[in-house]
């Protein structure tokens, strides 16, 4: 059996999958490719907290602290 053939087989179950199932089958299926991000549809704030979980601990470190200095800038 050819990819082609599994899945056009394969695509009439997900489909009748609920967004939850499908959440978690994307989850299982992304799970071994760490350096892989996907947005869907057009949500700004969902890339960015994407992006921010590629980050390493120091570089996270060094983002929060940017952020948080900025915020008192802000404010005057």
């Amino acid at each position: 059996m050819n990819a082609r053939h599994t899945l056009d087989r394969l695509f009439p179950v997900v489909e009748s999958l609920s967004v939850e199932e499908k959440v978690e089958l994307v989850q299982h299926l992304l799970s071994n490719q760490p350096n892989l991000s996907i947005v869907i549809g057009n949500n700004p704030q969902q890339y960015i907290i994407n992006q921010l979980g590629l980050l390493s601990s120091r570089e996270l470190g060094e983002v929060l602290k940017a952020i948080a200095l900025r915020i008192p800038a802000e404010g005057k």
